[in-house]
């Protein structure tokens, strides 16, 4: 979306590792090949203009080539590259990473075209804020969910027992639950559910209504 609304011939999107000690390119779309990278990970230290933005957290404007090669180094910087915005991708709370958006020719950025591309990164911000939120919710499910489940169930003498456990939906998380147990006179399953709607929203649905069959 960067590289058609821009015009421009690459976009690179490098965030930083889980633990926070490390530059990672995560994406490179237009005329540089993937190939075109020998790593994909950088120390925060990198000398280059994603790694200055990194560090900063300011934005950096390249209208030729001569500017850019102020930066020893580089990530994805080929030759027929001239000119680069290198963005902080960031929102009030967080910051995320950098996208530098390239350009094959020189380019001189006004005031509205940086707000433009200011604004791309913001987006940019946006979406990883919803994903990560998206990723966070759907592990706190996946937990609930792991813990309505035994970890495993009891013997029982005569019989063979197996369970399998399918959520409805694309996810592993439906609310559903099942035990077995020994009591006095043989054994108990509980086949528990929750109602329709909760699967892949453990953390905001409604506690699950269980039913419970008995065999003997």
């Amino acid at each position: 979306k960067a590289l058609v609304a821009s015009g421009a011939a690459t976009a690179l999107l490098a965030l930083g590792t889980d633990d926070g000690s490390r530059i990672q390119v995560r994406r490179i779309d237009g005329r540089v090949p993937e190939d075109n990278l020998t790593a994909r990970l950088f120390p925060l230290e990198h000398r280059s203009a994603v790694g200055e933005v990194f560090r900063s957290h300011q934005a950096l404007w390249f209208s030729d080539r001569d500017a850019w090669e102020e930066y020893p180094e580089s990530i994805a910087r080929p030759d027929y590259l001239r000119a680069a915005a290198v963005l902080p991708v960031a929102d009030a709370q967080q910051f995320f990473g950098v996208l530098e958006i390239s350009f094959g020719q020189e380019h001189s950025f006004d005031e509205d075209e940086r707000k433009f591309l200011s604004a791309i990164a913001n987006q940019t911000a946006l979406a990883l804020d919803r994903a990560k939120l998206h990723e966070d919710q759907h592990h706190i499910a996946h937990v609930l969910q792991r813990s309505l489940l035994p970890q495993s169930l009891p013997a029982v003498p005569g019989i063979e027992v197996s369970t399998r456990y399918h959520a409805w939906g694309t996810n592993e998380t439906g609310g559903d639950f099942y035990d077995l147990w020994q009591v006095e006179r043989g054994h108990i399953l509980v086949v528990g559910y929750s109602r329709a709607g909760c699967s892949g929203r453990a953390p905001s649905a409604p506690p699950p209504r269980p039913r419970v069959r008995r065999r003997r």
